[in-house]
């Protein structure tokens, strides 16, 4: 029986950076197979680029890995941080879930933008 890791190059990112995901098998055949998603309870599609899958398959190599990677889109909109989460599966339908859960924290590099303006020289009452 083959043995499935998961691993990320962080488990904190940033809006707008990059992540790979490297799947490392033992005692699984090169050309298998295997099927990934991403999960998430407060993100959505738009929070990722166009180009960017939110899931897929790939094939085991010979070296007993493979990978993917994810670019977050660095949008404008305040929202805190977030997370999402990386499953692996060994079929199609994802119901088999093969290997650990991948849980990443995406930072929000949003800033508010005030929606007033001051002058330090008005002397009286500041409406806002």
């Amino acid at each position: 029986m083959g043995t499935y890791s998961i691993s990320t190059s962080a488990s904190t990112i940033n809006e707008g950076d990059s992540l790979i995901t490297i799947v490392r098998t033992t005692n699984v055949a090169a050309g298998t197979t295997l099927y990934w998603g991403t999960y998430s309870n407060d993100m959505e599609a738009s929070d990722f680029h166009a180009n960017s899958p939110l899931g897929g398959s790939g094939t085991i190599g010979s070296d007993g890995t493979f990978t993917f990677s994810q670019t977050l889109k660095n949008d404008s909109s305040t929202e805190g941080s977030e997370s999402f989460s990386i499953k692996v599966f060994s079929d199609s339908n994802k119901t088999t879930q093969v290997g650990n859960t991948v849980s990443i924290s995406v930072l929000d590099t949003s800033k508010k933008i005030d929606d007033y303006t001051s002058n330090i020289n008005t002397t009286g009452l500041l409406a806002v």
